[in-house]
């Protein structure tokens, strides 16, 4: 974006020059309108904003145009394009009036012109000194604005660096960590192949044992039966033995028994007899 600086001539402060000698009657005309100085302002702007294509410069402020507007202003100043055509003059007797009029009309037209060639100097020479502050701020500007990024680039990267490296110690402790875990969980591993292999040995071992206690087991039962069989027969055999003895004691007592009462009775039948 361009920088233009609008100027008019009313902040100028200065008296408009002429250059060459004046005639009474314009040094009359310029004593007339220096005496009126408003309406030589305003006269004088509204010829010149006739003069450069609707460039009002009765505004007297400093304005900040882009591009675009900056092209349309050296436009305006540029010298209006010449008519294809004129309209035929209407023929009039000449007399004295009109042609004090006519030379003082023609005063004010190249009065006027001068004025407005010379603010175009001055706007030309304005804008050429603003083109040149223009660009020296822009290179001023462009320096700093590069020094800045620098500068937060470079704090950009320092900070970058430093988390980076804060990132990079957490990370390899992290890593760290995880090869113990790795290694604490192959030992684990390890060690319950070791106890899987332990209890599928024990779990043959104790197979093995229980059918040595079903064997044995089987064995005693087998056994206790087969003992039961012999104590069932002894019994049987005591049972009769013990029957035999009873009878024969039996018998015993009753011959005993039988012997005492023949031995009573022959006392008394002896004891009768006698």
């Amino acid at each position: 974006m361009s920088l233009v600086l609008q100027v008019h001539p009313e902040d100028l402060g200065c008296a408009i020059p002429v250059h060459g000698s004046l005639s009474l009657e314009e040094k009359e005309f310029s004593t007339q309108m220096s005496q009126k100085p408003s309406n030589n302002r305003r006269n004088g702007a509204k010829n010149l904003k006739e003069k450069t294509g609707g460039y009002d410069p009765t505004d007297c402020r400093f304005t900040f145009f882009t591009d675009d507007l900056a092209k349309k202003m050296e436009s305006s100043f540029e010298d209006p394009a010449p008519p294809r055509g004129r309209k035929r003059p209407v023929i009039t007797e000449p007399d004295d009036e009109t042609d004090d009029i006519i030379t003082a009309g023609g005063d004010v037209t190249t009065m006027l012109e001068r004025f407005g060639a010379d603010i175009n100097k001055a706007l030309s020479a304005k804008r050429k000194r603003m083109e040149v502050y223009t660009k020296s701020s822009l290179k001023t500007s462009n320096l700093k604005i590069e020094q800045v990024w620098k500068a937060q680039q470079n704090d950009r990267n320092k900070l970058t660096d430093d988390y980076s490296k804060q990132f990079t110690t957490v990370f390899q402790q992290w890593e760290s960590d995880v090869q113990k875990y790795k290694d604490q969980e192959d030992k684990l591993g390890n060690m319950f192949r070791q106890q899987q292999k332990l209890f599928q040995q024990m779990r043959v071992v104790q197979g093995q044992r229980l059918k040595t206690v079903k064997q044995l087991l089987d064995q005693f039962v087998k056994n206790l039966e087969e003992l039961e069989s012999s104590h069932s027969a002894q019994h049987c055999t005591i049972q009769n033995e013990l029957r035999k003895e009873m009878a024969l004691f039996q018998k015993k007592i009753l011959m005993d028994t039988q012997q005492q009462e023949m031995a009573s009775v022959r006392k008394s039948l002896q004891s009768m007899l006698m």
